[in-house]
């Protein structure tokens, strides 16, 4: 799921640990993410490509 981040309510990211200062970020497993940190657990590649596990 995509989100819009209000201003001044910043995140921390599950895969980094750093805050997350993009306008949009990832929820997934009740987590936030930055585009780069949320990786396939099979293939690690970024989930937000086309390509995955393929």
């Amino acid at each position: 799921m995509l989100s819009v981040q209000p201003k001044g309510k910043q995140k921390g990211c599950a895969g980094c640990n750093r805050k997350i200062k993009d306008r949009y970020l990832l929820k997934a497993l009740d987590k936030y993410w930055h585009e780069d940190c949320l990786k396939c657990a099979c293939c690690d590649c970024r989930l937000g490509e086309s390509k995955c596990c393929q």
